[in-house]
């Protein structure tokens, strides 16, 4: 009798314990999702706006200073802003590859 009383209580242990963890993993997944999606709106602001915002801020710089309009160092200013720009959207999709990662994780774990 004691045998079956201590597995009992092992199972019931055993069922917790998978419950902690499955509502674990769940609020894991969901949390990676969120981030997912969050992180796919900033790409999706660099890819339609601020990569072409970029663009036109270069070709404008270059053709001031070659006219004279703006100094070296603004011209040197404004392309700190444009590595700055794509920096941050580099950034961005090396986050979304992460973001991957983790909900390909979680949805095999």
């Amino acid at each position: 009798k004691s045998k079956i009383k201590a597995e009992k209580i092992r199972l019931m242990k055993a069922s917790k314990d998978y419950e902690i963890i499955r509502k674990g993993l769940q609020l894991a997944l969901q949390k990676a999702i969120l981030q997912y999606q969050l992180t796919v709106q900033k790409v999706n602001y660099f890819e339609k706006e601020a990569n072409s915002l970029a663009l036109e801020m270069l070709e404008s710089a270059d053709l001031q200073y070659k006219t004279g309009n703006i100094s070296y160092f603004e011209w040197a200013m404004l392309h700190n802003q444009i590595i700055d720009i794509k920096t941050s959207y580099l950034d961005a999709v090396k986050e979304l590859n992460n973001c991957v990662i983790e909900l390909n994780y979680l949805n095999y774990k």
